[in-house]
């Protein structure tokens, strides 16, 4: 049988499984990302900023760390729920990482490296910020969608 994706194109069960495997793969990939950078914060960076900018470091790594874990375990929900529209949350997800956490992980390096332009950098971090809300709202609004249907 053919699955309906969120594009209206309709697809295998093997493409679709591809897709869950892939998006798996991307959220494992970005909790690895999260103990890489997290480490290197705390062994290489730790001593060569102040704590100010170290405080900013951690704060991006602790949403790298809450929204990667969040959207394996949303991956794996909907996944389990039958909702096959991972597109938009993913790119949602993808984008608070990018957007907030990345800004931030760039804003704490400005001291380091004598670049206070990369403090320029926190003007992208709500755009961020919205796109980890909007991931959320989206996660609810389609699993109570599901859960009524």
């Amino acid at each position: 049988s053919m699955e309906l994706l969120e594009c209206g194109k309709q697809c295998r069960p093997s493409q679709v499984g591809l897709t869950r495997v892939f998006l798996k793969l991307m959220t494992l990939c970005s909790l690895a990302m999260a103990v890489v950078i997290g480490a290197f914060g705390a062994h290489l960076v730790a001593d060569q900023i102040s704590d100010h900018y170290m405080d900013i470091y951690k704060t991006a790594s602790l949403y790298h760390y809450i929204h990667s874990i969040g959207w394996l375990l949303v991956v794996v929900l909907c996944i389990q729920l039958g909702i096959h529209e991972l597109k938009w949350i993913s790119v949602f997800f993808l984008s608070g990482l990018l957007f907030f956490c990345g800004s931030l992980y760039i804003i704490s390096f400005n001291e380091m490296l004598d670049m206070p332009d990369l403090r320029k950098f926190g003007a992208v971090a709500p755009i961020g910020g919205l796109s980890f809300i909007g991931a959320w709202l989206y996660t609810a609004y389609k699993v109570s969608k599901r859960l009524s249907a």
